[in-house]
């Protein structure tokens, strides 16, 4: 599968939140928006063939092209899909190492969550914010990533608050999410360091996984990347109006076939 490439600028240092300062030692985490992303998706294409053209439009209106869409607005994305479920990560101990893969489930759905590199860890952090958290954590020999991954069948929508505290606090130091689709679609976001803010992905055709990774200095892999509220559930894809337009053309030709039938077994008796 190809990998994206990432683009971004910008970050938004804000007051430290000393509220989290016992999940993440001395570092606080403040309030972010994704400073910029670009989506980049990978198209479907349907050919249309000259014979049984009604047949062959109706078929190209469920030919609808693939892509990962994002959604900033929590209301918007839960407005967008069906059989939602939620994985508040109750029950976990608190600021344990849980070990990795860590098999979870949101109502009906199930996922898998991951730490990548030595000394990366998987954590769940409770109380900060009026939420529990699923944290990767970089203990110093490894930059952490986070993954969300091995969906179950259905799957096409995820969303969830996002944060994102390197140990440095640069203004250099980004944080990447990459979210792909089964298709090969994908979306990618770069982020400033900051936290706690939704972001929701929807993808007709599946999800893969989810990808969360600090970019920071070689040296200082300390750091913390989470989610909280993560949302999975599936859509229902409704046809653009360009899709509605062939589906009523080929129902069209359709009538005017049977129609034109009709009238020439009428001349036939007569």
């Amino acid at each position: 599968m190809r990998r994206p490439l990432i683009h971004g600028i910008g970050a938004n240092h804000r007051r430290h939140d000393t509220q989290f300062v016992s999940y993440v030692y001395r570092h606080g985490l403040t309030k972010f928006q994704p400073d910029t992303y670009q989506i980049q998706m990978k198209f479907k294409t349907t050919l249309l063939a000259p014979i049984a053209m009604a047949a062959s439009l109706l078929a190209a209106s469920m030919g609808a092209q693939a892509e990962v869409k994002v959604y900033t607005n929590e209301a918007e994305f839960l407005a967008a899909i069906s059989n939602k479920g939620v994985d508040h990560f109750e029950g976990l101990p608190n600021w344990t190492n849980l070990g990795s893969p860590l098999n979870r489930t949101a109502g009906v759905h199930s996922y898998n969550a991951s730490t990548f590199g030595s000394g990366s860890e998987l954590y769940v952090a409770n109380g900060f914010q009026n939420a529990t958290w699923l944290v990767g954590w970089g203990n110093g020999n490894s930059i952490p990533w986070l993954s969300l991954d091995k969906f179950s069948s259905g799957v096409q929508a995820v969303g969830g608050n996002f944060f994102s505290q390197p140990s440095d606090n640069k203004p250099t130091t980004k944080t990447d999410l990459v979210v792909w689709g089964k298709d090969g679609s994908f979306a990618q976001l770069r982020l400033a360091n900051e936290t706690n803010t939704f972001l929701g992905f929807v993808s007709t055709s599946g999800l893969s996984e989810l990808k969360l990774q600090i970019q920071q200095d070689a040296g200082i892999p300390l750091g913390a990347i989470g989610v909280s509220n993560l949302t999975l559930g599936s859509v229902t894809a409704v046809p653009e109006p360009q899709t509605y337009a062939l589906m009523l053309g080929g129902l069209g030709l359709v009538g005017w076939m049977a129609s034109r039938r009709k009238k020439g077994e009428a001349d036939q008796q007569a």
